[in-house]
């Protein structure tokens, strides 16, 4: 996946997410020609970007469809986890090309971005986190850390909506959420 606004530049060659919940997406910022992409072989990778993802019904059949929980960002993530838990290969193909026009949908860096990273990164971890406890504590810990700062930055609009997003992950609260601002 090429940036749209830089045509010649990956945003994503697949993606890798630690127990930490927190995604990397693979060759981002690198010339397309220069990382050799172009001959690369096809590689595993923990997960595919959705605006790239291409699947077999057949998986879908046995896995299932995109978990609605997630509503935005990470369901995707979690459909290659259970695709890869169910025996299915993940794989990024380097002949592929796709021009991203990212966070046209909810902003770069936006109050929606970071609620539904935040809160849906707890979800992921509970379900296919290789230490699901430990990854949790370590993101909620993580995320107060960030809540006190912003609170001493006097960045409460964003405070708030991190601390929603934890209150609602932690009351089962997923799918779309209602007045963000």
């Amino acid at each position: 996946m090429l940036y749209a606004s830089r045509p010649d530049t990956i945003w994503s060659a697949g993606a890798r997410i630690n127990w930490r919940g927190h995604s990397i997406r693979l060759g981002d910022g690198t010339i397309d020609g220069d990382a050799g992409c172009e001959s690369a072989a096809p590689r595993d990778v923990d997960f595919i970007v959705g605006c790239g993802l291409m699947v077999k019904r057949a998986v879908l059949e046995n896995v299932g469809l995109l978990d609605e929980r997630y509503f935005l960002y990470f369901e995707e993530t979690d459909l290659c986890a259970r695709a890869r838990k169910a025996g299915y290969r993940v794989v990024y193909q380097p002949g592929a090309r796709l021009w991203h026009k990212v966070s046209q949908s909810t902003g770069e860096d936006s109050l929606l971005t970071l609620y539904y990273m935040r809160r849906n990164a707890l979800l992921y971890l509970e379900r296919h986190g290789e230490r699901p406890f430990r990854g949790r504590l370590t993101a909620l810990y993580d995320a107060l850390h960030l809540a006190a700062i912003w609170t001493v930055q006097g960045k409460k609009d964003r405070r708030n909506v991190l601390l929603r997003a934890l209150r609602d992950y932690f009351f089962g609260r997923f799918g779309r959420a209602e007045n963000l601002g």
